[in-house]
């Protein structure tokens, strides 16, 4: 893993040899399951037909037992493997000539979805696509570290906001929706802006009253990735602002989501919480 190490890894890698020399344990059932991912990559390699939606197993984490077992800090290749982690049934030469398929035309998987290396894609791994940080390795990685209570999940807070809205005063409501978009702004092939900034520039044409993030910041819902993918593209409604959390925001365990972004003055009404009610009329 080329990626250098920042601060708050470096107190990660400390915690969590305190938490294996404390007799911190993770599941098997984590690690057969990942097995079980591998191997219907494998399979999906070595004859697509033969992958169906009804496979057992996720192709999609099909790559994370090769990647922790070659790719990963050294440091965490130790702990991941003094927490029962199995080598991967994936050599260095079958990567490499499956890296160079994913990178070019890639692979269709038994759902009809892509494989390949693209951003924001299954296999973008961050440095090793090229990219400057960890990719969705950094998801898997923060999976287990929340598995150990390396990360901890923020105080889920209570009072709710309950905002309404005049059907005399606003005789219409124009609300837009967003979520699971490709969040940020980044280079996509010859597009000049990436699709949620494209998106993004939609809803301003349209002038919402309200507009609502359902959800899924990547690659972790880390606080940089929460200000540079969320707060900086932001297309503001003119009544109100919410965004709510989903599994992506919980890799960081909700910290940034609650920290960053519910704190910021552009979600004031929002009062803090992961859900509001907003009445209009005889609407909720």
């Amino acid at each position: 893993m080329a990626t250098p190490m920042s601060p708050q890894w470096t107190d990660r890698q400390r915690r969590l040899e305190e938490a294996i020399k404390g007799g911190e344990t993770l599941s098997p059932g984590i690690w057969r399951t990942l097995q079980q991912d591998e191997q219907v990559l494998i399979l999906l390699m070595a004859d697509p037909t033969k992958v169906t939606p009804t496979t057992p197993g996720n192709v999609e984490f099909g790559w994370v037992l090769y990647y922790l077992n070659n790719k990963a800090w050294t440091w965490l290749k130790d702990a991941l493997r003094d927490l029962g982690m199995p080598a991967s049934k994936i050599t260095h030469a079958m990567w490499q000539a499956w890296w160079t398929i994913w990178e070019s035309k890639g692979v269709v998987m038994g759902d009809g979805s892509w494989l390949d290396t693209a951003k924001y894609a299954v296999l973008d791994l961050g440095v090793e696509t090229g990219g400057t940080g960890l990719g969705w390795a950094e998801a898997a990685i923060d999976y287990f570290l929340i598995q150990l209570n390396i990360i901890t999940l923020a105080n889920f807070a209570h009072t709710p906001a309950v905002i309404t809205i005049d059907p005399n005063t606003h005789p219409t409501l124009k609300i837009a929706m967003m979520g699971d978009w490709g969040t940020g702004s980044y280079k996509d092939g010859n597009l000049s802006n990436s699709p949620s900034q494209l998106v993004a520039a939609q809803i301003a044409n349209q002038n919402p009253d309200i507009v609502v993030h359902l959800g899924d910041v990547y690659y972790s819902g880390t606080a940089t990735e929460e200000q540079n993918n969320l707060l900086n593209c932001w297309p503001k409604g003119t009544l109100g602002n919410f965004t709510l959390n989903s599994n992506h925001e919980m890799y960081d365990g909700g910290n940034a989501y609650y920290s960053t972004v519910l704190t910021h003055s552009l979600f004031s009404a929002q009062n803090g919480t992961s859900y509001f009610a907003i009445n209009y009329g005889d609407w909720v």
